[in-house]
């Protein structure tokens, strides 16, 4: 693992942006980046939640994002993908721009868009998954730029085409794009110019977040290969780790989560999970196993000295787990959940099952205690839901849904 220079302190926690306010959902995994909200979500009655709004949609496993009292929404119909803006009190449109495509997924897991977009600076951006990075005015829906990042970094093609989420953070776009010498790349905002490339390391479908690492800020990776962390106003490589499958056909699909003192891993095909802490000589091994917490593709949630998240491959029947993170031990399993989403509200975990079930959860490392359930979506739910103004944001394949949340 290589080491920059010594650290002075043993701090870690994922970084919001100085770019969102509070209420707003602007990126993946919500303002911190970890998939937590500061409001307290209490049980509701029956199995049923008030729905604010509905709207048609398209296919594709885009998750919502929103500012400033407005939803960015990203999908596919028929030949094109659309972006589009709506208001996050009603569902009314306030723009959509479209993006001709002739994508077909070679492996026949749908056609649209897998990558979330992120909102900053008056600007929406979103990575279509043929490859391509764009930026649109996000007041007007005007497209800004865009860089087409097969044509410009000659990546290996994915198995499911491209789906990491735009990382952004003062004044540019971060992305695994897995280009020989060009593993991530920088991107201004301004206007899409490459500011620097770093690594060769292969694109996963995990998305990158900010993290404090001792006393640095970095822009920390789950590659095809493994754990890369950088510096990222400058692209130096301060950390990276091998840590991937033997199978060629596999992927690493859940981002890194901030633990005390140090990064937690975790994927699927016989790979397990990893918790790493930082030490002054670097990163080191705490504990790892795949019979702990393997996620498939769901990005599990830290609180309070546990992780709890989704255990297995999702055509196999995954399940929820809680786990110890500074022992790897499993403190409880609730099987037949299936694969899904984890949102932390305080102390309680909102459970978005791929059936479209929703549960609250109390996080209770002692035991698992189901609060309320309701039937939130139709059909298949495999995107990341939003919450904004106590409204759960939440789509499968064919509409999207504001449910009301009593805080």
């Amino acid at each position: 693992m290589h080491r920059r220079h010594l650290l002075t302190s043993l701090l870690v926690g994922p970084l919001a942006s100085m770019f969102s306010r509070a209420g707003d959902w602007p990126w993946f995994l919500g303002s911190a980046r970890d998939g937590s909200l500061e409001v307290q979500v209490q049980p509701w009655q029956g199995e049923e939640l008030s729905t604010a709004w509905s709207i048609p949609l398209g296919e594709g496993f885009s998750g919502p994002v929103a500012s400033g009292g407005k939803v960015v929404l990203f999908h596919r119909q028929g030949g094109d993908h659309l972006v589009e803006v709506v208001r996050a009190e009603n569902g009314s449109r306030v723009w959509q721009t479209r993006l001709p495509t002739h994508y077909e997924d070679q492996l026949g897991r749908g056609d649209g868009p897998r990558a979330t977009p992120a909102i900053a600076e008056g600007k929406v951006f979103v990575t279509t998954p043929e490859g391509v990075l764009v930026a649109f005015d996000f007041a007007m829906g005007k497209k800004l730029w865009s860089v087409d990042l097969p044509s410009t970094y000659a990546p290996p093609k994915g198995f499911f085409g491209y789906g990491v989420s735009p990382l952004v953070h003062q004044g540019s776009v971060l992305l695994n794009v897995g280009g020989e010498g060009a593993g991530v790349v920088a991107f201004s905002v301004r206007d899409g110019k490459e500011l620097w490339k770093a690594s060769s390391h292969q694109a996963s479908y995990a998305s990158g977040i900010l993290m404090r690492l001792g006393a640095e800020e970095l822009a920390v990776f789950f590659t095809r290969e493994g754990l890369l962390a950088l510096d990222p106003t400058k692209g130096t490589v301060v950390h990276q780790m091998r840590w991937r499958s033997r199978q060629n056909a596999s992927v690493n699909a859940a981002s890194p989560v901030a633990i005390p003192g140090g990064v937690f891993l975790t994927a699927s095909y016989n790979t397990g999970a990893i918790a790493l802490e930082l030490r002054e000589s670097g990163l080191h091994k705490v504990w790892s196993g795949d019979e702990n917490l393997s996620a498939h593709y769901s990005t599990p949630v830290y609180f309070d000295g546990h992780l709890y998240g989704f255990h297995g491959r999702q055509e196999e029947g995954a399940e929820l787990r809680c786990v110890e993170s500074k022992t790897g031990k499993v403190k409880w399993v609730m099987r037949g959940t299936g694969c899904g989403w984890l949102l932390r509200a305080r102390d309680r975990l909102l459970v978005m099952q791929e059936n479209g079930e929703l549960l609250l959860l109390k996080a209770d490392p002692a035991r698992s205690r189901v609060e309320a359930r309701a039937k939130a979506l139709n059909g298949t739910a495999r995107a990341l839901p939003a919450f904004v103004d106590n409204l759960l944001i939440c789509r499968d394949g064919k509409e999207c849904k504001a449910l009301k949340l009593a805080s």
